[in-house]
């Protein structure tokens, strides 16, 4: 029983590790492709772990982003499967980050602290990437979901209501509701 289990470990492991490996020479390879045809700006929102919008439970999914013309185009990226592109008539997630920036920039995810001070952690999160490339630089932000609940179980996130009025947040729940609607 205990070589069984160890066999399935290394095998969840190794495909979780080969997964994401494959997700991001894929994702490094459109980029490359989208930067070669003169897109500067160009987006990347992945999403590790449960969701609405994954296939698998652990899974991890990206969608690249970027305005061609006039319009934003969106891609997911699951596995080794690409999807065609999709087409958002307005560019609301990019202007939505440049007009808030700033703030962005400077932002952070303050941990679930309970009233009395102690923090509160979980195993079994999701958690999003947030990557923006341009000409000038490139900004990555990690967000995990468990800081963004108000309470679990008896404990109560004490920063809770700091964290959901992040532009980040916000930003973030703007492209959660833009590539839901697309490919729902």
């Amino acid at each position: 029983m205990k070589l069984y289990i160890l066999i399935s470990f290394i095998f969840f492991y190794n495909f979780t590790f080969c997964q994401t490996e494959k997700l991001d020479k894929i994702i490094h390879k459109r980029i490359e492709r989208l930067q070669n045809k003169n897109i500067d700006t160009i987006g990347v929102y992945k999403i590790h772990g449960e969701h609405l919008i994954t296939t698998k439970s652990g899974a991890t999914t990206a969608y690249i982003f970027w305005i061609e013309q006039t319009v934003i185009k969106i891609i997911k990226v699951n596995g080794c499967k690409i999807s065609r592109s999709k087409k958002l008539l307005d560019k609301d997630i990019f202007e939505f980050y440049y007009s808030n920036q700033n703030s962005i920039d400077k932002e952070t995810l303050d941990n679930f602290i309970t009233e009395d001070g102690g923090f509160v952690s979980t195993s079994h999160h999701i958690k999003n990437n947030i990557t923006i490339y341009d000409t000038n630089k490139t900004k990555t932000w990690e967000i995990n979901n468990f800081y963004l609940i108000k309470n679990s179980g008896d404990y109560i996130n004490i920063n809770y209501d700091k964290n959901i009025d992040l532009k980040l947040i916000q930003w973030k729940n703007l492209i959660d509701k833009k590539i839901i609607n697309l490919f729902k």
